[in-house]
Order: C-alpha cells, then structure tokens, then sequence
C-alpha cells in the first residue's frame, strides 16, 4: 500500500511515520497502535457504531449542506465556566474557570468532499455572551486543532478558531468586516457559516471566526512586535498593565508575545511605549507614532454599523515590529475589528449619535478628533468610500447567498427546531440589513455636509 493511501487511513499521521520501525520497534509498534485506536475511534463516531438518532442527525446536516464540525470530548464532559465579579473598582462581570477539555473533531460538507479530522481541544468563551447563554444554552466556544487546516477554503491553514453563537440570524459579523475592509482595516479575520455538534447534541448554527491569536496574528505582527487589548477584563488575565496616560483604572492586556517570549523587560518596554505615545496625543492630538489609516478605519467602522458598545475589551492595538530603541521608527495600528453584538440595532438607540467610542476616556478619539490632519483624513476616507459602499455590501451579501444560502436556511430551520426560536431567511435579513446601512448612512452623509468629522458644526 502507498504512503498517500496510508495518510487517508489515518487522518493527521505524517507520511514518515512507520520509517522509525527499523530503529525503535517499540516506539512505532506503540505509535502504530494508538493511530489505529484513533482511526477505530473516528469510525465509530462517525456511523457505524452511532444510535439511529445520531445517524439521522448526521443525514440533515449532510442535506443542510454547510460544514459541519462533530466535536466529541474526552468522557463526553462538556465545556464549563463559572460567573466571576470584577474587583472592587473594577467593572464587568465575566467567565473564569472555562479551562480546554481535550478530544477530537471531524469536520464534514468541505468543498474538498473529504471529512478531515483532527485532535483538539475546546472550551467556553465570551465576556457576556456565555454568562447569557449558560451552561445549557447555546454558548459561544474557542477551539484549538492539533493539526491546522484551511477551514475557510481560501488557502490559508489555521488551528485556532472561535465559534459564535449565532441567534438564528448574524450578518453584522460578515458585513462590519466588509465594511472594515472598504474603510481601510489590514486586518480582517475570515469568517463562516457552520453547523457545530458536541457529543452527538446538535447546537446549532455558529459562526466560525478566524481566532485573533490565530495564523493571522503571525502575518501582521512579527517576532519583534507585540499586540495589546484595552481591556475591560483586565483583572481576569495574567499579563496586563495601566494606561496611565490615557485614564485611571484603564488597562491594556498583552496577547503577544506571550509565555517565555514576554520578558519583564519587554513589557515594561512595551509600557512606557504606550504611555508615551498617550501622552503625545494628549498634548497635540495625534501622533506621528501611529498608523493614521487603521485608525481612521477602525473608527468609521464603528460610526458605520452604530456600535454602542463604549465599555472596552476586544479593542485591539499592534506593531508589526517594535523597537524601543527608536520607538518612532514603526507605527502602532489599530485592530483587527471584533465584536459586533451591538452593531445594526433596529430598536433605535444609536438612531441619530455617533458611536460612543469617539468620546470613550480609554480611547484615543477624543483627541484625535480635536485634529484637523485626523478630521480631515476622516473626510478623505468617508468621500472614497461611501459613494460605492451599498452596492459593495448589497454584492458581497448576494454572493453569499448564491453559494450558500440554500445550505444556510436549511440549516437555520434545524437551529429553529433545536431552540425553538423564530427562523429568519438569509435572504431577508440581508434586505433588512441593506435598509438599515442605507438609512445610517444618510444620517452620516447629513452630518458630514454641516459638520466636521468630529461632530462638531464647521
């Protein structure tokens, strides 16, 4: 039998693996038994040793047709947490205790044809939404493959991901990030539609999101450089740090680097950098140490969809390297966008008002809107881009629906049934959603031909 065909026997075992026998009979006899243990596993799983109601449930989700990600844990335990109070001081309640639960995935309905299948591990996520959710709702999950794998089909292989709870209908998430795009954002995570299923109990439909500390992170920020969360959680993370220069009680987490690879000299390099470059832009109102066009971008995003959320966390800053020799020598960028729950909000209270982050005292933009070369950047961005953002989202939406919107309300009818929810078609939430952008965006146009960008009368 060829090596290729041995690789399709065992998913994830590299095609040198029976190469060591002629040297550790007894380390590849071991390795060669628990490959196949594994593979007998997967078979099992994956229908011939499942109940009736499992086999039917694999046959819908097979018709439905969108990916389907089978996550089976280790003694079947599900993903936990417990709710935690902030210290005293400090707000926002959240999750801790939410540690991995090891076990494996296979993952089916891929444009390959071909299941794949892999190790992982998963657990609980989310601030808020797994508080609201609880541990029997529909919870939001982060998870982590062993063997990384082009999920979104676009050539890129990845390991970690987030799973977002969807609530029978979730295209913020896909048009913010097409709008982050036309605004200007180099950073933009992939996303897609997919059916998940934990230990034989089907969830629901989710939204898999490319994780920020993902293959991406390593693309837009290098050895050299850092990334950082102005984080509201900070009390619940290991590594973080005040920004003094902006707020008190004001806190930025580290992301990267992280582990070994962040030294106590290197955060307290990336500290005073931070610091500094508050207080330039509190003395001046910009800074020549940041990348004007992310965070021109990141901002109109938010006016653009009429976030609401002014509370910090997910707010993300970055170099792609850093040297605190000549801190002057790279830019700080703003990103990548996350966190759309509060974007196109139909019960009217971002009707009328920017986003509140221009204002947030843990934000630069109260400062940088006082700045004609920041205002004036911001005019710049919005004539290029709104002329022809309508049509862009109107298009990026029908393709969508062309490849997958058959696939996506079959499988929100089966998300409906699992929840007993309210089933909305894809095709009327993206109208719904086209409305709603032309109607904000008129609002912004009108303020915009009386106004500077930052509110303010001209």
């Amino acid at each position: 039998m060829k090596d290729v065909d041995k690789d399709n026997l065992i998913p994830g075992v590299p095609r040198h693996a029976g190469k060591g026998v002629r040297f550790a009979p007894a380390l590849a006899l071991t390795v060669l038994l628990a490959c196949v243990v594994f593979s007998c596993m997967l078979s099992f799983q994956a229908g011939n040793g499942e109940s009736g109601e499992a086999q039917s449930l694999r046959e819908k989700l097979n018709d439905a047709g969108l990916p389907a990600i089978y996550i089976y844990t280790r003694g079947g335990k599900s993903p936990t947490f417990v709710e935690t109070d902030p210290p005293e001081g400090a707000r926002g309640r959240t999750i801790k205790d939410n540690a991995y639960i090891n076990g494996y995935c296979e993952i089916t309905n891929l444009g390959s044809g071909r299941a794949f299948t892999s190790r992982m591990k998963v657990k609980a996520r989310g601030n808020t939404t797994a508080r609201a959710a609880g541990l029997e709702g529909k919870m939001p999950y982060k998870l982590v493959l062993k063997d990384a794998a082009d999920l979104f089909e676009n050539g890129h292989v990845e390991s970690r991901y987030a799973l977002l709870a969807t609530q029978g209908q979730d295209l913020r998430t896909h048009l913010s990030f097409l709008i982050g795009q036309q605004c200007g954002m180099k950073w933009t995570p992939d996303c897609r539609f997919v059916n998940v299923v934990l230990n034989d109990d089907y969830r629901g439909v989710y939204l898999l999101v490319s994780a920020v500390d993902g293959a991406s992170l390593s693309e837009h920020v290098g050895p050299q450089g850092f990334m950082i969360e102005c984080d509201a959680y900070w009390w619940n993370e290991s590594v973080y740090f005040e920004a003094v220069a902006i707020g008190p009680k004001k806190y930025y987490t580290v992301k990267y680097p992280d582990g070994e690879r962040l030294t106590d000299a290197r955060l307290q390099q990336i500290k005073e950098y931070m610091d500094a470059l508050g207080n330039d832009i509190k003395k001046d109102g910009a800074s020549d140490r940041i990348d004007m066009e992310t965070f021109i971008a990141w901002l109109m995003t938010r006016d653009i969809t009429g976030e609401i959320d002014a509370a910090g966390a997910n707010i993300y800053y970055y170099m792609e390297k850093f040297d605190a020799g000549d801190p002057e020598r790279f830019k700080l960028h703003m990103g990548p966008l996350w966190d759309f729950d509060n974007t196109f909000r139909r019960d009217g209270v971002c009707d009328g008002k920017w986003s509140p982050q221009r204002e947030n005292r843990g934000l630069y933009f109260r400062y940088l809107l006082k700045n004609e070369a920041f205002i004036a950047g911001y005019g710049d961005c919005w004539n290029r881009v709104s002329p022809s953002l309508i049509d862009v989202a109107r298009s990026g939406l029908q393709a969508l629906i062309e490849a997958e919107g058959r696939s996506i309300n079959a499988s929100r009818r089966l998300d409906a049934e699992r929840w007993g929810s309210s089933m909305v078609t894809i095709e009327d939430e993206a109208e719904e959603k086209i409305d709603w952008l032309k109607d904000r965006m008129a609002w912004i146009d009108s303020q915009l031909a009386g106004e500077d960008a930052n509110g303010e009368t001209a």
